[in-house]
């Protein structure tokens, strides 16, 4: 029965087609987001003792300023 309905259609015969395409194209698009992803997490071989220097010679704290937020509470609250 399902045969015959294969033939009669032909939205139904490229059916197994088109679900290989689908499959082949998903894993295509998943190896490339995870291949992106890979490539922003490697660290960098940089060799900061060859190429820095930093000397302190004088510690300075600088207070820049709060910020506070304050709001009243009724407590004669009729319920």
């Amino acid at each position: 029965m399902i045969a015959a309905m294969m033939e009669t259609s032909p939205y139904l015969t490229a059916f197994p087609f088109a679900l290989l395409l689908a499959a082949i194209v998903s894993c295509v698009v998943v190896f490339f987001i995870v291949r992106s992803y890979s490539m922003k997490h490697k660290p960098v071989d940089y060799p900061l003792d060859q190429y820095t220097k930093l000397n302190l010679h004088e510690k300075e704290d600088i207070f820049t300023g709060s910020h506070v937020t304050r709001r009243t509470i009724d407590r004669d609250r009729k319920r």
